[in-house]
């Protein structure tokens, strides 16, 4: 068992999905806290840096879309 406080990290990358965004914040950071959450805002949109307010909010502007899910994961990893 860990002795001293544990360090968490909540990622998660949205692009326009309110519902979904409100959903997983509210869910981790009810279990660990907004200073622990952070939000890959894709496209920079302004939605995404009301809602997710408190967190840790990173921009990742538009890009080339192709190959975008290699791109993603290797970014997320």
């Amino acid at each position: 068992m860990p002795s001293g406080p544990l360090s968490v990290a909540c990622l998660t990358m949205v692009r326009d999905d309110e519902v979904f965004l409100r959903h997983w914040l509210r869910h981790y950071g009810g279990l660990f806290g907004p200073r622990s959450l952070y939000v890959i805002n894709h496209s920079d949109g302004e939605m995404v840096r009301d809602v997710a307010n408190g967190a840790n909010v990173i921009a990742l502007p538009d890009g080339n879309l192709a190959r975008f899910d290699a791109q993603r994961w290797r970014f997320l990893n």
